[in-house]
């Protein structure tokens, strides 16, 4: 008698236990979505624009040549922002942008990384990994939404872009139509393996150049103690290049297209992964493999929440998803209410908001 009122008694706690932790489970669940929801209001409302252009800032900041502040547009945000609206399955917010990009950022030559609507300027100069990511975005669109008319735009335009950045099956990072010339290398990190993957199966010009550029992404792993990725690559002095440090977010990109592309990048994922568990990422680290900031960022722990959804490491997904959400401003009274960003100088960003979004889509 005794021994079966244990077992009863086991089976209730059994049975509560199970009940708190599906309880747990569909708060942690809830409460992410309820973030994501926040962020994608945010953008909507406050970054993109009535003509379908995303502005790279919240605040409207004077001119500069080097950086694209307020409500200039980029090339980078356009694409990013058209895979978000895929993955939700939104084909008017993704038309939307698209039809920005073709109305303004489009030029005979090629698509204008950078528009000022102050001015009504497109510059004249490209970005690979910006039009890459929306050429990606096309190639997917035609699949998700059925429709062969973003088949045939991705196809144009990549056919375009192999015209101006690919030399001898060599990818360079951008191309000025204006001056009828390139740059003399490739930054690692805009070599978009997976996306080069899916031309070339439209293109076998694609396939030659794919080949060409995941060897030079691999060969520019800077070693076991530091198990990173150099900055750039130089066609001229066949060396390649960093700078004073190296810059996470790029390298952590560089990570993403390897894995997405089914190349191995162990030891780069461990170190990502070790120090998003310890809440200490930062975004630069001299070639000796030691942070020299102590500056931490929400775009690159959403890439490192990308890149553990690419693996199936449900663990390092969700610990990059709670290191991420610490940027988030909560604050309901704030102008930036739902936005990751800083709520005493309302700096606010389209890269790491769009990042942020993409993220949570990987669930």
């Amino acid at each position: 008698m005794m021994k079966r009122k244990r077992i009863i008694k086991y089976i209730i706690i059994c049975f509560i236990l199970v009940v708190v932790l599906s309880s747990c489970k569909k708060k942690e669940v809830e409460e992410t979505l309820g973030r994501e929801k926040l962020c994608y209001e945010f953008l909507v409302s406050q970054m993109i624009q009535q003509d379908g252009g995303i502005k790279s800032n919240y605040i409207q900041r004077s001119y500069e040549l080097e950086w694209a502040r307020g409500n200039e547009v980029l090339s980078e945000s356009q694409g990013l922002g058209m895979q978000y609206f895929l993955e939700m399955r939104d084909q008017e917010n993704y038309d939307k942008l698209l039809n920005f990009v073709k109305k303004v950022m489009n030029q005979k030559e090629g698509l204008s990384y950078r528009y000022t609507p102050n001015t009504g300027q497109a510059w004249n100069i490209n970005a690979l990994i910006d039009d890459l990511r929306i050429i990606d975005a096309l190639l997917e669109g035609g699949e998700v939404f059925e429709s062969k008319k973003y088949t045939r735009l991705a196809k144009k335009w990549s056919n375009r872009l192999y015209e101006t950045n690919v030399r001898d099956n060599k990818l360079y990072d951008f191309y000025d139509w204006e001056l009828e010339m390139g740059n003399e290398f490739i930054t690692l990190c805009y070599i978009d393996l997976n996306t080069l993957s899916k031309l070339s199966e439209y293109d076998l010009r694609w396939k030659d150049v794919k080949e060409e550029a995941g060897k030079i992404v691999e060969e520019g792993y800077i070693g076991d103690h530091f198990p990173m990725f150099k900055t750039r690559y130089n066609y001229t002095t066949n060396q390649y290049e960093v700078g004073e440090s190296i810059n996470m977010v790029e390298a952590s990109l560089t990570v993403l297209h390897l894995v997405e592309a089914d190349y191995d990048a162990k030891e780069a994922v461990n170190f990502l992964r070790e120090r998003v568990a310890q809440g200490n990422l930062y975004t630069h680290y001299s070639l000796e493999g030691e942070p020299v900031t102590e500056i931490q960022s929400t775009a690159l722990y959403a890439i490192c929440a990308m890149i553990a959804s690419e693996i199936g490491d449900k663990e390092f997904y969700e610990e990059s998803i709670a290191q991420m959400s610490k940027w988030q401003v909560l604050n309901s009274e704030s102008k930036i209410y739902g936005a990751f960003g800083n709520e005493s100088n309302l700096e606010v960003y389209s890269f790491d908001n769009l990042m942020a979004l993409l993220a949570y889509r990987k669930e």
